[in-house]
């Protein structure tokens, strides 16, 4: 039996209902040959229909359902004459010249991407650069005809309302990213940006801090001791709650909360190590309040974010007679009579926290972890206050004894270590071979397969009662001879493709070959999990920039795996995350219809699966988004695959 003609499948049919004042899209369909049915008003999820009025794309509304078949018949005439040649389009679009852009327009459009995308505090720093400075200087109309000599003469209207040259420099940013954003580069040269000295960031003194925690009541101290151990800036205290505390691992979060509408800066979440004796007080001090995790860790009297804690903080120092008596603030207050010193504030302990990890060791790098830098440069600023040499590779140039007794931070106050070496540190692997080197030189003489990293290491025997002998001789020399602890937790005699050394395993066969150990599986999966949670209010290219070079870094340590079924596993579940992330993005079934159509689903199949009523995670892995993004999709996209990439490394070694 021949197939009639279904013209729906070459006409665009949209159709509309009438709900109250408002006339929403609402889906049609071919159910039989020649002939098109509309959903009645239960089905499309509406209570009552007023009017349905339904158009042809090129034509006008069909009011009546009665005549859509001829007009839809009529259309598909016309579209397949047009194809032949036969007619010529009635109405091709014709191509207009794009209208210049005035300079009002552009600052309006661009202050208006700021307020939606960045702080609010940004947003008002913005907004009087351009909306005040610049158009008073700019006398131009339209935003292509900006040249250097405006760019100079704004710099110099800046200079002459009295703005020193690092808030001209910072304006000068703002001005320039105004025009980078509509393609106009190349407008400054060096020599037009105006020069500043960078100043040494001030720090509390020891003596400072030692005078204010004396004069300190409870809450009081413990929010000194937290600015000082944490580092963190002064909103982030504000809307830290007690869920950011991770006592288990002795590390405190910054994290995003949309219900005080607060954003780390930078828009990056981060960890930071507190010590021990900061997390005790922290667990007591939450036992004695019976606070939820929910609850902000230093509130107001009504439970909110407390915006006061800089006059907490000079109360202390004017109890403390910290006062220098002789500033005075720009409403008239002398610190020489009450709480107004200028010298004490809370971005001050952000910069006491930096120096004195610096100066006892920690490297650059990590404190940019730390402190939630972007760019290392504003890390390496805090090293002029040090010399321009780092000090863990100075103090190791000087004395290696000296980088052996470093101090430590604990509650914002340095003490003295007097057993145990920096973890992370390059010195712990180097003193680890030096001692275990007696090591060595034991399982050597009696005959037996070994290998050792740091303090690492796993020994071959060919029996599990040879095991268990060697385990026992090994540890009676390490503890007798060597006077080191073995720790019995991580130690076992267990077949080989139990056991994991660096991250590798191996299989069970005859002849076995390397594979990636399930723990370093698990660990690469938790950490994917946590940047596709934050990846939920980015465009999906951020969230494969900043996964990439995580899988990159991961795969280049594992390239030695020789089972690719782990690494097929991994690259599958990763695209199915990301096409989660898509489903969620999209929300609204009228997004996810026209987002599969675009990708090259047929209608009919697109609206299914939009009002298939499933979740995000089972449409991932369904057929319809498998078919619309598949791995080639994403390969365009720039998504790093792990097997590709394993194989070209083992390839070019």
């Amino acid at each position: 039996m021949a197939r009639a003609k279904q013209y729906a499948d070459r006409v665009n049919v949209i159709k509309r209902i009438k709900l109250g004042s408002k006339w929403p899209f609402a889906p049609s369909w071919n159910t039989t040959a020649g002939s098109f049915a509309i959903m009645s008003g239960s089905q499309a999820g509406t209570s009552t229909i007023q009017r349905a009025a339904i158009t042809l794309s090129g034509m006008k509304s069909v009011p009546k359902f009665e005549n859509l078949l001829q007009v839809a018949r009529a259309k598909s005439i016309q579209l397949n004459a047009i194809k032949a040649g036969l007619l010529a389009p009635d109405d091709a679009p014709v191509a207009e010249k794009p209208a210049r852009l005035t300079m009002i327009s552009a600052i309006d459009d661009y202050l208006e991407y700021i307020r939606k995308h960045r702080s609010l505090g940004t947003y008002r720093t913005y907004r009087p650069t351009l909306n005040i400075l610049f158009r008073s200087s700019y006398t131009k109309t339209y935003v292509d005809e900006v040249t250097r000599e405006d760019i100079l003469k704004f710099t110099s209207d800046c200079f002459d309302q009295g703005l020193v040259p690092r808030t001209v420099y910072d304006r000068l940013v703002t001005v320039l990213q105004l025009f980078k954003r509509h393609g106009l580069k190349g407008l400054d040269e060096r020599s037009d940006w105006p020069s500043y000295v960078e100043t040494i960031r001030p720090i509390y003194e020891p003596e400072e801090i030692a005078a204010m925690l004396r004069h300190a009541d409870l809450d009081e101290a413990t929010l000194i001791k937290f600015c000082l151990s944490s580092g963190f800036r002064d909103r982030e205290i504000r809307y830290a709650t007690w869920r950011d505390v991770d006592f288990r691992n002795s590390v405190v979060r910054v994290t995003a909360k949309p219900i005080w509408g607060f954003k780390p800066k930078n828009y990056e979440e981060r960890a930071v190590p507190l010590p021990a004796a900061m997390i005790e007080q922290l667990q007591k001090w939450k036992a004695r309040r019976n606070a939820t995790a929910s609850e902000l860790i230093f509130p107001n009297t009504k439970g909110k974010p407390n915006s006061l804690h800089i006059k907490v903080v000079k109360k202390v120092a004017h109890r403390a007679k910290l006062n220098c008596g002789q500033c005075v603030t720009k409403h008239g207050n002398r610190c020489a009579a009450g709480p107004y010193c200028q010298r004490f504030y809370l971005h001050k302990f952000r910069h006491t926290f930096a120096t004195e990890h610096l100066r006892h060791g920690i490297d650059v790098r990590t404190l940019q972890g730390w402190m939630g830098h972007r760019d290392i440069q504003s890390t390496m600023v805090y090293l002029t206050r040090l010399g321009e040499t780092p000090p863990q590779h100075a103090v190791a140039e000087r004395d290696p004894k000296r980088y052996l007794e470093a101090g430590l931070m604990e509650g914002g106050i340095t003490s003295m270590r007097t057993e145990g070496t920096p973890q992370g540190g390059p010195l712990s692997p180097l003193l680890s071979n030096i001692l275990l080197d007696d090591l060595d030189r034991f399982l050597e003489k009696r005959g037996l397969s070994f290998c050792r990293y740091a303090d690492d290491c796993n020994v071959y025997v060919g029996s599990k009662r040879a095991g268990e002998r060697v385990m026992q001789s090994v540890t009676a020399f390490l503890e007798q001879r060597l006077k080191l602890k073995v720790n019995a937790s991580k130690s076992a005699v267990a077949r080989p493709w139990e056991r994991k050394f660096l991250g590798y395993s191996m299989t069970w066969h005859k002849k076995p070959k390397l594979k990636i150990a399930e723990a370093s599986r698990k660990r690469l999966a938790e950490k994917v999990r946590k940047m596709m949670r934050e990846a939920r209010g980015q465009s999906l290219q951020q969230a494969i920039e900043r996964l990439n070079p995580v899988l990159r870094g991961w795969i280049a340590y594992f390239r030695l795996t020789e089972v690719k079924g782990v690494l097929e596993d991994l690259d599958g579940w990763i695209r199915r995350k990301l096409r989660s992330v898509l489903w969620r993005q999209w929300k609204r079934v009228y997004a996810r219809v026209k987002n599969l159509m675009r990708a090259g689903i047929d209608e009919v199949r697109a609206w299914r699966s939009a009002t298939n009523q499933r979740g995000p995670w089972w449409n991932s892995g369904a057929s319809h988004l498998n078919a619309a993004y598949p791995k080639s999709w994403f390969d365009r996209m720039g998504l790093v695959s792990l097997l590709d990439t394993r194989q070209r490394l083992t390839s070019a070694s």
